[in-house]
């Protein structure tokens, strides 16, 4: 079941939720694994692998009550990296396994509906707004998906992830903010960011 197929990449997006100030000068990372490189925002510091895992392991325990089962851990992500800018800002890169291009397409519209379904069942009394689209970074297509978390005093968070399978690697970049300002900051490093041949 394609929804099944992609749980692990909610994960990494309701963590960031859950995430509870750093660096004042631009971080750039380079990933071998992807032959991706970008520059992290001042303000950002690096995430401990312990650190991230905690995090991960509430948003699956999220997932799962979402969900109503128990998830096995055969399809986690490999992370990539993570920064964050105090409780509401984070980055964060991964990658998985993947082999069809056609099988990727509907595994990202599954993957977007369970993403938008599970939020809402994470936060209540809230309202979500969302939008689709495709996003050229470094002349590539990626698909995007933006979620805005509208809590009834007025405050907003916003996620959004960039997709794109590489080779038999679905690459993905998640983003959360609650600041426009710093927001704008991240998803710019991000259509900024390199992909080598």
């Amino acid at each position: 079941m394609e929804v099944l197929k992609s749980k692990y990449s909610l994960i990494v997006i309701i963590s960031a939720i859950l995430v509870a100030c750093g660096n004042d000068k631009i971080v750039n990372i380079k990933s071998e694994e992807i032959n991706w490189t970008v520059n992290i925002p001042p303000g950002f510091e690096l995430i401990s692998e312990e650190q991230w895992d905690e995090v991960k392991n509430k948003g699956k325990i999220e997932l799962e009550n979402y969900l109503d089962r128990n998830l096995n851990d055969e399809d986690a992500e490999t992370t990539l990296m993570v920064y964050k800018n105090g409780a509401f800002h984070t980055i964060e890169a991964n990658y998985k396994k993947h082999n069809s291009e056609e099988d990727f397409k509907k595994r990202i519209s599954a993957l977007n509906k369970v993403t938008y379904e599970s939020l809402a069942f994470a936060i209540p009394n809230t309202t979500l707004d969302s939008i689709s689209s495709i996003q050229k970074i470094d002349g590539e297509d990626f698909y995007a998906f933006e979620i805005k978390v509208n809590y009834e005093n007025g405050e907003q968070l916003t996620t959004k992830s960039f997709r794109k399978l590489i080779g038999n690697k679905m690459f993905s970049v998640n983003i959360l903010f609650r600041d426009p300002s710093i927001g704008d900051k991240l998803i710019q490093s991000i259509l900024d960011s390199k992909l080598q041949e």
